[in-house]
């Protein structure tokens, strides 16, 4: 009798040492929270960029965000596409958790002249000079003078009939073409510039004729 009583004491003492020792475990315990801090991927599909100066330029159109919550694309847009140089331009992503910071580079370079080109035009007089045989026949002096002077005349570089133009936004480059040459008459090589005309936009453009007599200009109004 008297072990079993023993036994059971000794069981009970297991028991309330056991207890303890958990209480002391519960209370040593430390409880983890998850929160998710995973950045978005920001990927630029083409790093660096290259593109005309005066080219229409989207930054979103060459930005990738992958992120498995909602978010919003901020983009820093003070640079100016119209002056060649390297830009960079930043990029922010806003989650709930954070701001992300990327950023892309774009290089502007000059735009490519375009040019058209004016074939040389030799016109002819319509009413040549009658004969003058008889007058040769009797002053040889003065039918020698006559070939020089109209050699002179067949001769002479000109360039004419460039002026100032008035076309419609939008315009296609071969109208603006045809409207810059269709009055010129000249008997020289003649070459175009009009670089500086933006078909798209209202305002007024000066082009450039580039002859051998010299450099010409004119203004092209896009309205």
């Amino acid at each position: 009798m008297i072990r079993k009583i023993v036994i059971l004491i000794g069981l009970f003492l297991m028991v309330l040492t056991m207890i303890e020792l958990l209480k002391r475990s519960l209370d040593m315990g430390i409880v983890l929270q998850y929160t998710s801090k995973i950045p978005p991927i920001i990927s630029i599909k083409e790093n660096p960029i290259t593109i005309s100066a005066g080219t229409s330029f989207y930054p979103q159109n060459f930005i990738d965000v992958c992120y498995w919550d909602d978010y919003s694309v901020e983009i820093d847009n003070n640079y100016d596409i119209e002056k060649t140089g390297e830009k960079i331009i930043d990029i922010y992503v806003l989650t709930a958790s954070g701001r992300y910071t990327s950023s892309m580079t774009l290089n502007v370079v000059a735009k490519e002249k375009e040019i058209i080109t004016v074939e040389k035009i030799v016109y002819q007089d319509d009413n040549p000079q009658k004969s003058t045989e008889d007058t040769y026949e009797r002053n040889p002096e003065k039918q020698k003078d006559e070939e020089v002077i109209i050699q002179e005349i067949n001769e002479a570089d000109y360039f004419e009939g460039y002026h100032d133009i008035d076309l419609p936004v939008d315009s296609s480059v071969s109208l603006l073409a045809q409207a810059l040459s269709k009055d010129i008459h000249t008997n020289v090589q003649v070459s175009i510039d009009y670089t500086n005309v933006n078909l798209s936009q209202i305002g007024t453009y000066e082009v450039y004729y580039y002859t051998d007599l010299g450099k010409f200009n004119v203004f092209v109004n896009i309205y």
